[in-house]
């Protein structure tokens, strides 16, 4: 090559290159739009049958959640603080820390006011060591239950045995002056119960007053201590639900991630092992909550409480995009193993590493409406902090951020619609103006023949005519080609949009709020 001729090469491949997208436009662009219309269509339908579903019950949350999203996107430099509507939070429910914090602030005024400290150790404190070992022996159970154990998880094991062993002894030293009744109410059981069995005290039962009956606790129970208990086993149960909710938040998130991302055996083994702690964190929450709810069952008896925290099933841990699969699908699902050389009925192999089998379940889009009749009770708000009511059964945040999504994705294919349709528009009107300017040109040097300069005036001119080749096929193919489709999809879509915007802002007085 000569000197230059590599960037007289390298200029002239990248021009050919953009002449072909110039030409090619219309296809582009042609593209773009079959993609955005059903798009459009789906993520509008599925929009309006989430909010539909929500609304029974829901009207007024769904008009803050409204105004919320329309006052954030105002705010294009979101300069003001503002809060994120498709920000993750927790709801601020009122915590086991909570209560110990305001039963020492209890504590601190009695003494206060009758000049002697009484007990050396805070009956909150007694409390929560009982319930903190509670927890601990439901963890070790659950860890004891693992199909196999590594040598150094037999060693952590048995380690967790020993501190469990410890912690017990420390408690009953100091049970006696909380409960010091328990001795000869023990002595009266028929059955006798069981002795302590120190190489497993995951089974040595904790009395705490919520496992005696109501009508010996008084005898049992120093004053005061079951209302305490009743206080502290409420925030264990939101404790525990609000962390089953992170958990299944996270199991969600590293599903999607492993199958968007990870391939190969090795990579698949590593998430396995992620997602197995990610599980056991999951069933010890659910462990904590069930024992909380069966305390207050017991401390509280049945009532208006119930509603908001239920009775948690095993189909009640789901994520807020995850169902058990339907006896369809599960035909489906054994015609695959089968087909896969696998049992049937998967009881030999679907086994999770605690030895229980494993129920399937099906991943959904919670923005497609079938999310709005499956959701979990759990997924339905807990109480506030500072109050000791049970909720109203408001819907919690997660689903408003679930919710904000689907109406984002709703007014993204929205946008694509009308930007591919005005770029369209410009791509015709631009390649007449092209065409018009070479002319143009032409005439301003005097027309074919002034001048003479007939190779000059020859290629001006057969660059005019490529233009108008250009835009005539770009017209054949966004106008003509695309004329069906817009009338039967395009038009209906805008409209149907159009009207449910119109409808949110009347129904909803957006136009009366300021």
């Amino acid at each position: 090559m000569g000197p230059g001729a590599r960037e007289d090469t390298i200029d002239d491949v990248c021009g050919f290159s953009n002449w072909k997208k110039t030409v090619d436009l219309g296809n582009s662009l042609l593209r773009k739009m079959v993609l955005a219309m059903p798009q459009a269509v789906i993520h509008s339908r599925a929009f309006h049958a989430f909010t539909e579903g929500l609304r029974e019950g829901h009207e007024e949350e769904l008009v803050k959640w409204e105004r919320m999203v329309r006052v954030w996107e105002a705010d294009d430099e979101h300069e003001k603080d503002l809060e994120n509507p498709y920000e993750y939070v927790d709801v601020e429910a009122e915590t086991m820390a909570d209560v110990m914090k305001r039963i020492s602030e209890e504590d601190h005024e009695r003494v206060v006011n009758n000049g002697a400290a009484g007990l050396q150790v805070n009956p909150a404190a007694f409390l929560l060591a009982g319930i903190e070992i509670e927890e601990s022996q439901e963890a070790v159970i659950l860890e004891t239950k693992r199909r196999t154990l590594t040598t150094i998880q037999a060693t952590a094991l048995q380690r967790q045995h020993t501190l469990l062993l410890g912690k017990i002894c420390k408690f009953h030293d100091i049970q006696g002056q909380y409960m010091p009744g328990l001795p000869q109410w023990v002595a009266r059981q028929h059955p006798p119960l069981p002795a302590r069995n120190t190489a497993k005290p995951e089974t040595i039962k904790i009395f705490l007053p919520s496992s005696v009956p109501a009508a010996d606790r008084e005898a049992v129970c120093a004053p005061g201590l079951v209302a305490q208990e009743d206080r502290l086993r409420k925030a264990q149960a939101e404790d525990a639900l609000r962390d089953l909710r992170r958990g299944l938040r996270t199991r969600t998130f590293a599903h999607k991630f492993k199958r968007q991302h990870l391939s190969g055996q090795g990579m698949y083994t590593k998430s396995r092992s992620l997602l197995d702690g990610i599980e056991a964190g999951i069933r010890v929450a659910a462990g904590r909550y069930r024992a909380a709810r069966a305390a207050l069952l017991t401390l509280r008896g049945p009532g208006d409480w119930e509603r908001v925290l239920q009775v948690l099933r095993k189909e009640d841990v789901m994520g807020m995009n995850e169902r058990l699969m339907n006896e369809e699908e599960k035909e489906d699902n054994k015609k695959a193993r089968v087909l896969a050389g696998l049992s049937a009925d998967g009881k030999d192999d679907e086994l999770d590493i605690f030895g229980e089998l494993e129920e399937p379940t099906v991943l959904f889009n919670l923005e497609m409406g079938e999310g709005t009749r499956m959701l979990s009770w759990i997924w339905y708000t807990t109480p506030q902090r500072g109050t000791d009511e049970t909720g109203d059964g408001s819907l919690h945040p997660d689903i408003r951020v679930e919710w904000m999504k689907a109406h984002a994705r709703a007014d993204r294919w929205r946008e694509e619609l009308i930007l591919v349709e005005e770029e369209m528009r410009r791509v015709l009107e631009f390649c007449a103006w092209k065409a018009r300017w070479w002319h143009e040109w032409i005439e301003a040097r005097g027309g074919p023949g002034q001048r003479g300069d007939v190779t000059g005036e020859a290629w001006l001119a057969a660059w005019g005519a490529k233009w108008e080749k250009v835009r005539a096929r770009t017209q054949v193919i966004l106008r003509d080609h695309l004329a069906d489709v817009t009338e039967e999809v395009l038009v209906p879509i805008e409209v149907e949009l159009d009207d449910d915007e119109e409808g949110l802002s009347e129904d909803d007085g957006f136009e009366d709020d300021d």
